[in-house]
């Protein structure tokens, strides 16, 4: 009987340490220089393909003519404005993050 508690606890440990692994951070924030969905895409690309554990960027109209709103959704708690205008490269030359926060 021992065992099998000892066993469950394990479990239990190995269960909550998953589910912590698979936690999602979202970040939001201003774009600029997005005109079409060619440039969604490029700029998606970019962050998912140099940004470790980025799952999925949304770039959608924003409030103010010529900023759009960028959603990026990560396994990693860390991401930046600055992290991401890294990872777009050359592309920063065209594409400007002016702001990013992650969401409580």
């Amino acid at each position: 009987m021992k065992h099998l508690a000892a066993l469950f606890a394990l479990l239990a440990v190995f269960a909550v340490q998953t589910f912590a692994g698979d936690a999602k951070h979202t970040y939001t924030g201003d774009i600029t220089g997005v005109v079409c969905a060619a440039c969604s895409a490029h700029v998606s690309e970019a962050l998912t393909a140099k940004l470790p554990g980025v799952e999925k960027v949304d770039i959608t109209k924003g409030d103010k003519a010529g900023v759009n709103t960028i959603t990026i959704v990560s396994k990693q708690c860390d991401v930046t404005k600055d992290t991401a205008m890294a990872a777009l490269g050359d592309l920063a030359k065209t594409y400007q993050i002016t702001s990013l926060a992650k969401k409580p």
